[in-house]
């Protein structure tokens, strides 16, 4: 267990019992590193595979100019 994950452990803990009176968006802030990386991981993620799936596209559309320029079955 890493430090943010015990950090939040201690909040919610802490926010249960009703010694500190945050709102959750405060206790759960811990969270927001790992939720941002996350996310930026996703975005990169998807926008990878759509550039590898028009580089594809574009392969695909080549390789049929070139069956028919050179009348390949």
């Amino acid at each position: 267990m890493g430090f943010l994950e015990a950090l939040l452990l201690a909040f919610i803990i802490l926010k249960l019992t009703g010694v500190i009176t945050w709102s959750w968006f405060l206790v759960l802030a811990p969270l927001y590193p790992d939720v941002i990386l996350y996310a930026c991981l996703a975005v990169f993620g998807v926008g990878m595979f759509r550039r590898h799936r028009e580089q594809v596209r574009q392969l695909d559309n080549e390789w049929d100019t070139f069956d028919e320029r050179w009348h390949l079955p």
